[in-house]
């Protein structure tokens, strides 16, 4: 079949719904390899249908991460090429979307295995987006995901992927957190992990989505504008209604909460 008209579709479909405490699944079915028959040719190379079906995954993946299940199933003989199919649910969970691929090769059981898994798949995602205690659903933060496999390949803070933060920007200090001392738990400002550091970078993008907060990139940066010191993650939380407080004693017991969790983990 033609699966380009059919992600196309799906993803008109699924941007249609703005608001981010919608549970969201795409279930792709197929019985073979795709027959679209897309050709272009940019610069001096050939584009066929295969990495625009790559980007469309791609781009639907980022965008909805976790609260997107993606289903992929080869429903033919056992000699088809399903390559494409897993290759969809694979490039899914990059972006930390739940994405399954079933080769059921014409058997009823195997069908009705992916189907129970979307409906398992939604209901755990609904129990992420139920408040606690309560039964309204938090909207997640409207973000873009970077995949699993692309982390790390920057070697300096390019504007197209880092935000940067140095000079009169920077306050050049961190704030350490600790809870052993019962009787002085606060934030205490501390110098930079590395000697040399002019400035911050964070990614713009997140790589890790969790069942509460969102993970991305963070890093120290020299005069020279490239990296020093070690890797270090950005953590934050994945619902809107976290991320549009910004009164700044809010925010400190927001992550004073996530430390202590951290530390007694």
């Amino acid at each position: 079949g033609n699966y380009l008209p059919a992600l196309n579709a799906a993803e008109r479909l699924l941007h249609s719904n703005t608001y981010g405490s919608c549970i969201l699944s795409l279930f792709f079915l197929s019985d073979g390899k795709p027959s679209d028959k897309i050709s272009m040719v940019m610069t001096d190379r050939k584009i066929t249908h295969i990495p625009l079906i790559q980007n469309r995954v791609n781009d639907l993946a980022s965008r909805f991460g976790r609260r997107l299940s993606v289903v992929t199933v080869g429903f033919g003989g056992p000699n088809e090429d399903f390559s494409v199919l897993e290759d969809i649910a694979n490039r899914a969970a990059q972006f930390d979307s739940n994405g399954r691929f079933y080769a059921a090769h014409l058997k009823v059981e195997a069908l009705g295995t992916a189907f129970a898994s979307v409906a398992t798949s939604l209901k755990q995602t609904r129990v992420e987006l139920t408040t606690t205690g309560g039964s309204s659903q938090r909207a997640v933060h409207d973000v873009r995901r970077r995949a699993k496999n692309a982390i790390g390949l920057d070697l300096f803070p390019n504007k197209q992927n880092w935000y940067t933060y140095e000079g009169k920007s920077w306050d050049g200090v961190r704030l350490v957190y600790s809870h052993k001392n019962p009787k002085d738990q606060k934030f205490k400002p501390m110098p930079p992990l590395h000697p040399n550091a002019f400035g911050v970078a964070l990614d713009k993008k997140f790589f890790g989505e969790g069942a509460e907060r969102l993970v991305r990139e963070f890093r120290e940066i020299g005069k020279n504008q490239k990296f020093i010191g070690p890797k270090l993650v950005a953590k934050e939380s994945r619902f809107q209604m976290d991320v549009s407080n910004t009164d700044r004693k809010e925010i400190e017991r927001f992550h004073k909460t996530f430390c202590d969790t951290q530390e007694r983990a």
